[in-house]
């Protein structure tokens, strides 16, 4: 017999348990709490494990790492150490003046341009989804399963991803029964949490059915090729085209695209896992879109992050010697390639 009294329809249903311990696990950034683990062991490493820290030990300790890393990762570092302190029930000393003092020297005498990610160029898009329809075309002629899977699969990453500006990690966590496609029309996606929706009110974000390069024409094909009702919409594929349960990973996304660049003969890119961001946040400034346009579409809402991806418009119109770099062409999606000549591009191919 229960110790509780019954409470009739107020009861809770019969289901497994979970504490309160659970849900605050599954509320924290995983990559944030990585980023703080990794910054409090270098710290422990670097100064034989003394912690909590003093004053004077974490000044040292900066002007350690100014000679080897760069400002941003001393601040995250600094903002790793920060967070044991406080969940330790320490004075947060990284914030003390003194500490503030050394960082400001730190950033005078070693500030660089941060590094960006190159940007998927919207001609290089186009060569790469051609490439891939092509080796499609000729893994489907072979029997090869697992090639023509992994062409579909790589479509729908990089036209899904470049359209929508979405970050390697939402790319990663898309699953098929957040996804409602109108056929035609556009795909309907929503994600539970992203790095900016701190208290994972969840977002929809839509993505337009195009003429060519169409993100919702690959998603079909791809989760129709793949059998996909449930789950990750990307994941590993073997040899033999089977796949793995869990999704890939945000990391594993800058290989795929540098595959993908290889095969079309594009020399000379390192793409990463923030190039299709950088690649649409261009496309749309090049084709007009203002400011507030781009943040509202990608999702940003501090312009100062913003910025660093939007190229700026600067034109001087006549008085400009070299126009190249005084005004953004504008671009256009071009119409459909006509299947015929896909088809007989693939022949070529095979035949070179």
């Amino acid at each position: 017999m229960s110790d509780h009294p019954s409470r009739g329809g107020d009861s809770f249903p019969e289901t497994a348990p979970r504490t309160a311990e659970h849900y605050k696990q599954a509320g924290k950034s995983q990559n944030t709490e990585k980023a703080y683990s990794q910054a409090v062991d270098h710290y422990r490493d670097e100064c034989h494990g003394k912690l909590p820290a003093s004053e004077e030990m974490i000044e040292d300790y900066i002007a350690k790492c100014a000679q080897h890393y760069s400002v941003s990762t001393i601040k995250l570092r600094l903002a790793g150490l920060s967070n044991w302190h406080t969940k330790h029930g320490f004075p947060d000393l990284t914030k003390a003046k003194s500490v503030k003092a050394v960082l400001r020297g730190i950033s005078k005498t070693h500030n660089k341009p941060q590094s960006q990610a190159l940007p998927v160029a919207f001609d290089h898009l186009q060569q790469m989804v051609r490439q891939q329809e092509l080796l499609m075309l000729e893994a489907r002629a072979k029997g090869d399963i697992g090639a023509y899977k992994r062409g579909s699969r790589d479509v729908a990453l990089l036209l899904i991803g470049f359209w929508r500006g979405f970050r390697s990690d939402e790319l990663s966590r898309l699953e098929v029964q957040h996804i409602t496609v109108y056929k035609g029309s556009h795909l309907d996606i929503y994600l539970p949490y992203s790095k900016t929706d701190g208290d994972a009110a969840g977002r929809s974000f839509t993505a337009t059915a195009l003429k060519a390069l169409c993100p919702v024409q690959a998603y079909c094909r791809w989760v129709e090729d793949a059998g996909i009702a449930k789950g990750p919409v990307f994941r590993a594929i073997d040899r033999w085209g089977n796949f793995a349960e869990k999704g890939i990973t945000g990391k594993s996304i800058g290989p795929i695209l540098n595959g993908m660049a290889e095969a079309a003969g594009i020399n000379n890119v390192h793409y990463s896992t923030h190039s299709l961001r950088r690649g649409f946040a261009k496309w749309a400034a090049d084709s007009g879109w203002d400011v507030h346009s781009t943040m509202e579409y990608v999702g940003w809402k501090n312009y100062e992050n913003a910025k660093r991806y939007i190229p700026p418009r600067h034109s001087f119109g006549v008085l400009a010697l070299d126009n190249t770099m005084s005004s953004l062409s504008r671009s256009s999606v071009p119409t459909a390639l006509d299947a015929t000549t896909v088809v007989a591009e693939g022949a070529n191919h095979r035949d070179n």
